[in-house]
């Protein structure tokens, strides 16, 4: 295992030394940890060695010697988005605040260009890519997994990018740029998969009052102002408007939601805040990295059940069955499986896998039974992981995926 996949699994390590398991126990869910992370790796130098970079539909030929600069003007304006030029805001630093990696790893800055080095990979494409902030962008993944015929299911979302099977989250876009401590950087991790959650899986289930469609209108019509303003160009395509447009009525439902719900958003908010922390550490297997600009997740695991579920959610309606908004084309919740963690977006399957890993150590009432079951579940993964020649082009058609609802977490 590479050493910064320890850094990033720092957490899981401790709750493995740790953990009840027996000696088998623990052997089983490590080597199902270094085989996911291996098999990472595998995947993220796959990408960089066969597959060209691509930017909507245009593709650039990757370079590890000469990287080609890719740095669209479509973000340009944007509130979240450094730049191009500039990048660090007015008293701000490399590595310190929201440029820190999640992983604890120090990166370097190129003194020729004043912009930083991926300190993960080479990627053979410099530049920020597809993503808004030079250095670490900060995301959240929420593994929603539930117990059901002594097997670990999880619960996530299909990309509308790419049609692939993901877990819930995106990233935290409300990270101040000055130096904050531990204890705020997890505030607004916890905030982030909050409504993350709320956005990709349930939203589509809430329909805007009249106040909020004009306050949501309102916002769309103020952003895309401002980025014709902002741009050289003075122009944002219809589709980008229409991008605005759909992103600012999934926000304000958000808000909608937070000011009528009675507390519920409080209280996922804390379920997200007890819950037993994975990974934090680089998406390697993201094929958005670049050498200047990378992602890193924090990945924890919340078990859903009917019962906490509708303690959480005070019974509210909107909230019974998921229903797909924002990124997500569609919901979905299967049996964690080798057919499942081998055929999704990223470095997902492996995060899936890291989760029933974590589950094992975090829950020390299973029956024998259960236990064994979970840890044959983790020798199929280890399989599928360790094949001498992997696929790492991802086929949606070689999963039969369920759309969950609440009847499905019943064991």
């Amino acid at each position: 295992m590479k050493q910064f996949y320890s850094a990033s699994l720092r957490y899981f390590l401790s709750d493995m030394k740790n953990t009840a398991l027996d000696d088998n126990g623990k052997k089983i869910v490590g080597q199902l940890v270094d085989s996911a992370s291996r098999y990472d790796t595998k995947k993220a130098e796959f990408f960089v060695e066969n597959m060209p970079y691509f930017v909507g539909k245009q593709e650039f030929a990757r370079d590890t010697r000469f990287p080609v600069h890719v740095s669209p003007d479509e973000k340009i304006g944007y509130r979240w988005a450094d730049d191009e030029l500039h990048p660090l805001m007015s008293g701000e630093e490399w590595n310190c605040g929201r440029r820190a990696t999640f992983s604890g790893f120090f990166y370097h800055e190129n003194k020729k260009t004043g912009k930083p080095v991926n300190p993960y990979m080479k990627t053979g494409v410099k530049g920020r890519g597809n993503y808004g902030l030079y250095s670490v962008n900060p995301t959240v993944s929420n593994g929603l997994v539930a117990l059901k015929e002594n097997k670990l299911h999880v619960m996530g979302i299909i990309r509308k990018d790419n049609k692939l099977p993901a877990l819930s989250g995106g990233f935290i876009d409300d990270f101040p740029a000055k130096l904050i401590s531990r204890e705020e950087r997890d505030l607004h991790i916890f905030k982030a998969q909050t409504s993350e959650m709320f956005e990709e899986m349930f939203s589509g289930a809430i329909t805007l009052l009249p106040a909020y469609e004009t306050i949501a209108a309102n916002r769309a019509d103020v952003e895309i102002e401002m980025l014709k303003r902002k741009r050289p160009s003075g122009r944002v395509g219809v589709r980008e408007e229409q991008k605005i447009v759909l992103q600012m009525q999934t926000r304000t439902k958000l808000k909608q939601f937070q000011e009528t719900s009675f507390g519920i958003m409080k209280k996922i908010n804390g379920m997200f805040a007890a819950a037993p922390i994975i990974y934090r550490g680089p998406i390697m297997a993201s094929s958005r990295n670049t050498d200047e600009a990378w992602a890193e997740t924090h990945l924890s695991y919340v078990e859903l059940t009917p019962q906490k579920w509708h303690d959480i959610t005070n019974g509210e309606v909107a909230l019974t069955k998921f229903q797909a908004g924002d990124d997500a084309h569609d919901v979905f919740q299967s049996e964690i499986t080798p057919e499942l963690v081998t055929n999704t977006s990223g470095s997902n399957g492996v995060y899936m896998a890291y989760c029933l890993a974590s589950y094992l150590c975090n829950t020390p009432d299973l029956s024998l039974e259960t236990r064994n079951s979970l840890l044959n579940q983790c020798g199929s993964l280890i399989g599928a992981f360790e094949k001498a020649e992997p696929d790492f082009i991802a086929d949606a058609k070689k999963l039969s995926l369920k759309k969950p609802d609440l009847l499905l977490l019943r064991p």
